[in-house]
């Protein structure tokens, strides 16, 4: 009896699973590298925010800058988010399609 079998797993659930997990993990790096990217343009954009030492009202801040760098930094988060996943998968495509043309180049080479 085959492993999946015994898992009470069918044998389509067999070959979804390492797509499943390339698109889990994908993802995960995509949004880890999205949400950094947003926090970091958030943080040092704020700073231009503050008002300066000289002014009179040295207390508040501008509401309207913080607004604008938050949005910024979201719209930055999420591209590099979207090229961070194209990213990855163009490198699992070409590291799949060398080894590809490894298996082949030495099935071809005479023994």
């Amino acid at each position: 009896m085959p492993a999946y079998a015994r898992n009470g797993r069918s044998e389509a659930d067999k070959s979804e699973s390492p797509r499943r997990k390339l698109a889990v993990r994908v993802t995960l790096l995509a949004v880890t590298v999205g949400a950094l990217v947003a926090g970091a343009a958030a943080v040092s954009g704020a700073g231009s925010c503050a008002p300066s030492a000289g002014t009179v009202s040295s207390a508040t801040a501008d509401v309207v800058c913080y607004h604008l760098v938050r949005t910024l930094a979201e719209r930055v988060g999420i591209a590099t988010a979207v090229v961070t996943a194209i990213l990855a998968l163009t490198v699992i495509g070409l590291s799949r399609l060398a080894a590809q043309q490894d298996a082949y180049a030495a099935s071809d080479r005479p023994r």
